[in-house]
């Protein structure tokens, strides 16, 4: 079994904490997007709900002709009420709690927002019915940086406050081969982790 997971691209709007803020993909994303699914084959899409994921992956399922199941439990995390602002607007007025969720993301919290740990929980009990209920299928899993680094380090047993030292990009395309033994039990491994679309890429 490989699963491809496939972080959106580029989305409208300036860069920010963009968790469950809901905005499209610009020109540049979707042709990012399209480079990255040129060679891939895949028996199943898998897709956040959101839009810079799920627009993109309804259309390449009808042009392939392969099955699409949204999944909330990859969602990118919910950012609360950082949701939408840039780091330069948090500093302005929550400088010291900017510098917390840097150093110490699991006990720093943003206001109203979903704590890493659950986020963790959630990522990872979506990725485990993924895997036990797909297990026969390749399957293309179209979502977001934090849901990829919540993934890699779980497989590759990284303590969940490090997920900021895995660079995610725009794009990008990691390969996960899962094998199951003869009682059934899965084992994960991190086959690549690549950036389709190469720096200066349109």
């Amino acid at each position: 079994m490989l699963i491809n997971l496939l972080r959106h691209g580029e989305v409208e709007g300036e860069n920010c904490f963009r968790g469950h803020s809901d905005e499209p993909l610009s020109k540049a994303g979707w042709l990012q997007m399209t480079n990255a699914v040129a060679c891939c084959q895949p028996d199943l899409i898998i897709s956040s709900p959101l839009k810079r994921c799920a627009v993109f992956a309804a259309e390449w399922s009808a042009q392939q002709q392969i099955k699409l199941i949204e999944m909330a439990d990859f969602k990118e995390i919910n950012f609360g009420d950082w949701d939408g602002l840039s780091a330069e607007q948090i500093q302005l007025t929550s400088a010291a709690e900017l510098n917390q969720f840097w150093s110490n993301p699991t006990e720093y919290t943003p206001p109203n927002a979903e704590t890493l740990k659950d986020f963790q929980r959630r990522v990872v009990t979506g990725w485990q019915q993924l895997i036990n209920r797909f297990k026969d299928q390749n399957i293309l899993l179209v979502t977001h940086g934090g849901v990829i680094r919540i993934i890699i380090a779980h497989i590759l047993s990284i303590p969940v406050d490090k997920i900021l030292s895995i660079e995610s990009a725009l794009a990008s395309m990691t390969q996960i081969r899962i094998s199951f033994d003869d009682n059934n039990q899965s084992y994960a491994s991190l086959v690549y982790h690549a950036n389709i679309n190469q720096p200066g890429d349109t």
